[in-house]
């Protein structure tokens, strides 16, 4: 392949991120080791590949099943850069024939399904050495709180709660590193628990804001318009309140959707539309979001009674969609929204 012309990818990364990952992968000691999972279009591969300041050894290995179309040329002008069409699994298996030293660095950054996220550190984990770093993308800033990336939160709490680790999370990025001496089993009890700690958590929050929209003390448009997706700007009304507490307070309050959201949005049939969307799911879910009672909450029973990874993981899909359905109902021209 001629790459004389060739434009390296972007990465799909913030520029703080970026600035981190070349900052890791320049401290490395030579003949590290990298192992990239979820290659994309291969700008971060790129980008770890150009880090280095001095000419040592230092090999990046990135598994994909399906890399994009400029990877195989990102390989060819970095000749200790290798791509792997495959799944991170299999990639581990395959480790010994590939490889075989120790992983130095672990990027886990591949479907984020909580079974997903589960099983690409578990299929690693027993290559890492006593010096290994892992970094988790997409592991929300404070504001999101998961309102992103439900899984990815849940499985790297669930790791920092048994860890004895050195972590640095990102604040404008979506980063979390770990350091995490022997690599440790994340149970399914484990990640039980940092689930149900952080939707206990979220939903207090949404009970003080319950409290306060019932004092009258701030109005449902208030507390909306201090969501990130939804009104520009954002009003400061709400507090500290992070998206997933805002979420889930919305989701409390679906009946006065109806009269409030009706006359602030520009379009009332998109807001019909979703707010049908959002009762039907929280009504197959049974996921009735009234009452104070926590240990009873039906999203924290369900997160009690999953049996295995799997069914958590299920759960957090489910999560994601309620979030999803929740912001759907507030998307609207930002130039309208501004205006208002």
């Amino acid at each position: 392949m001629n790459t004389s012309n060739f434009a390296p990818p972007r990465p799909q990364l913030w520029l703080e991120e970026i600035a981190f990952a070349q900052q890791i992968v320049s401290a490395l000691p030579a003949d590290s080791t990298i192992v990239e999972i979820g290659t994309a279009q291969g700008g971060g591969l790129h980008l770890m590949a150009t880090a280095r300041q001095w000419p040592d050894r230092i090999a990046i290995h990135s598994f994909d099943p399906y890399p994009g179309h400029d990877v195989r040329a990102v390989c060819e002008i970095h000749p200790q850069v290798f791509s792997h069409a495959c799944f991170s699994e299999q990639g581990s298996l395959d480790w010994a024939r590939l490889s075989g030293t120790p992983v130095d660095f672990l990027v886990i950054d591949g479907s984020h399904t909580l079974a997903a996220v589960c099983n690409d550190y578990d299929s690693w984990r027993k290559w890492l050495s006593p010096r290994s770093t892992v970094l988790f993308h997409d592991y929300d800033p404070p504001r999101r709180d998961g309102s992103s990336h439900p899984a990815v939160k849940v499985f790297c709490d669930a790791l920092m709660l048994i860890s004895g680790h050195d972590s640095k999370k990102g604040h404008v990025g979506r980063y979390l590193l770990l350091r995490t001496p022997g690599a440790p089993e994340v149970t399914i009890e484990i990640q039980k628990a940092a689930a149900g700690a952080w939707i206990e958590n979220a939903l207090n929050g949404a009970a003080a804001l319950q409290r306060r929209f019932r004092s009258k003390e701030l109005s449902l448009a208030e507390i909306a318009a201090q969501h990130s997706r939804l009104f520009v700007p954002a009003a400061a009304c709400a507090g500290e309140a992070n998206d997933m507490e805002i979420v889930l307070f919305l989701a409390y309050e679906v009946p006065a959707f109806h009269e409030t959201l009706l006359h602030t949005l520009p379009d009332p049939l998109h807001v019909l539309k979703w707010l049908e969307y959002l009762e039907m799911f929280l009504h197959a879910r049974e996921w009735s979001l009234g009452g104070s009672d926590l240990g009873n909450h039906p999203i924290l029973t369900a997160i009690d009674g999953s049996r295995n990874v799997h069914e958590l993981s299920r759960l957090c899909a489910d999560l994601t969609l309620l979030i999803g359905l929740v912001e759907g109902t507030f998307k609207t021209d930002r130039t309208e929204a501004t205006r208002r």
